[in-house]
């Protein structure tokens, strides 16, 4: 089985699903334990959702690439989408007293993949949002 998965996911809630259940049987086919699969699918959940409510200004149908590469113990998922510029590490930590339904971008969805993840990091490059997010797989 190949070490990198390369997903096309199209920003609608359809393609959603459709990527992350190829990206479980991926993860399925490298034997990946159930807290990894966990935590993978939270990311990918959590990013594309945001990628999808808040990158883009108009209703148009728009790509974004994820790869997933497992590679010395790690599982590095990364997003490249060409949505506003928009880094998640200069958000701050959510308000905890802030009711969940006035939630803004960069809200708890990042907050708690930042908490989570390993490392996570952002870049600009030639127009795109690319984020990097790995997870050590431990015993996995």
């Amino acid at each position: 089985m190949s070490e990198i998965l390369n997903l096309t996911v199209e920003t609608n809630s359809a393609r959603l699903a459709e990527s992350i259940n190829r990206a479980n049987a991926w993860f399925e086919a490298h034997d990946l334990s159930e807290r990894i699969v966990y935590l993978a699918n939270l990311v990918l959940e959590e990013v594309l959702t945001n990628i999808n409510k808040y990158a883009f200004d108009d209703d148009e149908i728009h790509d974004v690439e994820v790869r997933l590469r497992h590679e010395q113990g790690q599982l590095l998922i990364e997003f490249k989408d060409d949505g506003k510029e928009f880094n998640p590490l200069l958000s701050p930590p959510p308000d905890p007293n802030r009711s969940l339904d006035r939630s803004e971008a960069g809200g708890l969805g990042i907050h708690l993949v930042r908490k989570l993840a390993d490392t996570v990091e952002y870049q600009r490059e030639q127009g795109k949002n690319v984020l990097r997010v790995r997870i050590s797989l431990g015993d996995a």
